[in-house]
């Protein structure tokens, strides 16, 4: 980013020597020029330096560059293009470095000229941060986590069809393994693991599959990662025993018995080289169970709870982590959650709360900061959020309010993102309506426009917090369309770009060179 700002710094200068005859305005609007004559930049100076708005151009004419400076310092969006008029990248700054989303871009042609994404990474103060995304000719390719600007965590690769075919773990920049999911062998058989995922990346199911059959243990996930449906399956057929006994080491378990002094039966489970693993039951002496233990396969007690001869979890539950510290509590009807459950953190305390009905989140849940706080509150009908929602931060400000119908946002959403209140509408769950962005505190109009179907459509307005026209233009089905004017904070007309389906076709109403 500096080598960026130095470079454009560099090339005015670089064009004033080349322009001896040209007086140079230190307080005021300058272009710059090549030998030949043809404009190699323009824009503002303040005291000698860049401010404010600046172009580069290539010899060609074509635009190389546009974006703006606040105070000397590279800020808001920069857009990048190479010699034919395509978009090379779009960084976004503040305070001369990157912050926000900057994306690069490829240009190919088949049949038509594309100019497409390439990747899409998230900046805070020059370092990547979170989850970054490249992409195959536009088509997501790989999801790689980031933290302080090294690969950190576990990122995904996806085929052409969006679906995960490889886990990625990195640590510290380090990539430790690469676990191939979701693969078919030379003959279209599925082959290995497939698992598949929530919009959140958290597991949602995941089974082995051996010449296109399922083989060996299937197993389902909430939302919170609880396991909830456990299933075994030899060549595609599914197996009607206790479904989570002896678990995967079958094989190498032998089956032990604990009797009463009338012979009766008072255990039975799992051990593995002395070790309890899987389901235990424990009965009374009239032969019925009246208790259970889960073990994990290093004998860890993960659960008490009845599963009945049939595999099915009944009456009242406790599991525990790896370390043997409770971290749920409530009741289960025939496989299925019911009632009331609660989960907890490492130290006790509660972190949710909510209904289950026939295995499904139903009615309000309610999450918790350590402390006990209230953090969120949200509704759930069959499965699916249903109703009022609302999260607050741990100082009891509100962060975000709105409604769910059927698992989808529907109707106004508010969002205190803490420098900004983010206002918009949503219709089963797409984004439909006006769309506002507010400066925080004092509630003046950042940002006006309007969604259609998802995608920005109609008049869009940026304005400085004194309420003076930063930006103004205007969306098509996602594209920046038309004439598109951006003024100084003093009111006055920078620069104009005219659009023709998001893509630039003048500055200043000069048109760009064809393609």
């Amino acid at each position: 980013m500096k080598r960026i700002s130095l470079l454009l710094f560099l090339a005015i200068f670089v064009s004033v020597l080349h322009v001896e005859a040209q007086d140079v305005n230190p307080n005021g609007f300058n272009k710059f020029f090549y030998p030949d004559g043809s404009i190699s930049s323009e824009g503002n100076l303040r005291d000698g330096k860049p401010d404010g708005m600046w172009k580069t151009y290539y010899p060609n004419g074509q635009l190389k560059s546009i974006g703006r400076r606040t105070e000397f310092q590279l800020d808001s969006t920069w857009l990048f293009f190479d010699e034919k008029g395509d978009t090379t990248s779009l960084v976004n700054y503040n305070h001369d470095m990157k912050n926000g989303y900057s994306c690069s871009y490829e240009s190919y042609n088949d049949s038509l000229h594309h100019n497409v994404v390439k990747s899409k990474e998230l900046y805070k103060d020059d370092k990547r941060q979170g989850f970054a995304f490249y992409y195959d000719r536009g088509v997501l390719d790989t999801e790689i986590p980031f933290k302080d600007d090294r690969k950190h965590g576990e990122g995904y690769q996806y085929d052409k069809n969006g679906t995960v075919v490889a886990v990625l773990t990195y640590k510290y920049g380090q990539l430790l393994d690469k676990n191939l999911i979701n693969r078919v062998d030379e003959k279209g058989r599925k082959q290995g693991i497939f698992r598949g995922y929530y919009p959140d990346k958290k597991v949602k199911w995941e089974c082995y599959y051996k010449d296109d059959y399922m083989n060996g243990y299937y197993r389902e996930f909430d939302q919170r990662g609880k396991e909830i449906n456990v299933a075994r399956y030899i060549m595609g057929q599914l197996q009607e025993e206790d479904k989570k006994s002896l678990a995967s080491n079958k094989d190498a378990v032998k089956l032990k018995s604990e009797f009463y002094p009338n012979g009766g039966v008072k255990s039975t489970g799992g051990y593995k080289d002395s070790v309890p693993v899987g389901v235990h039951r424990l009965y009374n002496e009239a032969g019925k169970i009246n208790g259970g233990i889960t073990y994990d396969n290093e004998g860890r007690k993960i659960a008490d709870g009845i599963v009945d001869g049939r595999g099915r979890e009944q009456g009242k539950w406790t599991m525990y982590d790896s370390l043997g510290v409770v971290n749920a509590k409530g009741s289960y009807k025939n496989g299925k959650r019911e009632g009331q459950w609660y989960f907890y953190f490492a130290d006790g305390t509660t972190e949710q709360e909510g209904v289950y009905k026939d295995g499904n989140p139903d009615g309000k849940w309610q999450w918790y900061y350590p402390d006990g706080k209230l953090r969120r509150v949200e509704y759930f009908a069959k499965g699916k959020e249903d109703g009022d929602y609302y999260e607050l931060s741990n100082a009891g400000d509100t962060l975000q309010v709105g409604l769910f119908s059927s698992g989808e946002k529907d109707g106004v959403w508010r969002t205190n993102t803490g420098d900004a209140l983010v206002v918009e509408k949503f219709s089963d769950g797409t984004l439909h309506g006006d769309y506002s962005v507010y400066y925080m505190p004092d509630g003046k109009l950042k940002v006006a426009a309007k969604y259609l179907s998802g995608s920005l459509h109609g008049e869009y307005r940026q304005y400085y917090p004194d309420g003076k026209v930063a930006v103004d233009g205007e969306y098509a089905a996602g594209n920046e369309n038309g004439t598109w004017r951006f003024y100084s904070e003093e009111g006055l007309l920078e620069s104009t770009l005219d659009y023709s389906q998001g893509e630039v076709v003048k500055v200043d109403g000069n048109s760009m060179p064809k393609r």
